[in-house]
């Protein structure tokens, strides 16, 4: 799949829940916005810090592997700014 987008471009439709990638990456490699969320604590060092048993997670910018299948928190290169190669997924 060919983009023809700036980061700025891309960001901006993913600001309104739509799936974003590069031509550079995989197809089944790709962006979206997770919401902010509330989360259980599971582990006994957290429940600790965070007595209501809650841990409030902001939103953020997901990275997904779906052949793997990985979600995962993203950040991006100084590459992925400059490139021009985005895509709406």
């Amino acid at each position: 799949m060919r983009g023809n987008l700036e980061f700025w471009q891309a960001l901006r439709a993913l600001k309104t829940g739509k799936k974003i990638g590069r031509a550079a990456w995989e197809e089944y490699k790709f962006l979206c916005l997770m919401p902010a969320s509330n989360q259980k604590a599971v582990a006994g060092e957290l429940r600790e810090e965070f007595p209501d048993n809650i841990i409030p997670h902001p939103a953020y910018i997901a990275y997904v592997h779906a052949a793997e299948p990985i979600v995962q928190p993203w950040c991006p290169t100084h590459s992925d700014i400059l490139s021009n190669d985005w895509y709406i997924k």
